[in-house]
C-alpha cells in the first residue's frame, strides 16, 4: 500500500465536535498513475468519537 486517503461522507466533518461519529469513503492507494490520481481497494470505516472505536468493511 502507498498511502490511504479518506473522506467524511454525507457532508460530515471531522471538525465538528459535537457529532458522536462520522463515517468515511477511504481508498487504500497501491498504484500511483501519476498526476495526483491513485487506484486501489475501496473501504469504509466509522469513527465513535465517543468512546474512541471504529469499525471498517471493504467496499462503499
Amino acid at each position: 500500500m502507498l498511502q490511504a486517503f479518506c473522506n467524511p461522507l454525507g457532508g460530515g466533518s471531522i471538525d465538528d465536535l459535537t457529532a458522536l461519529t462520522t463515517t468515511f469513503d477511504c481508498l487504500a492507494a497501491n498504484e500511483d498513475k501519476g498526476g495526483g490520481s491513485f487506484s486501489g481497494y475501496t473501504f469504509n470505516a466509522t469513527v465513535n468519537w465517543s468512546d474512541g472505536t471504529y469499525t471498517y468493511g471493504l467496499g462503499r
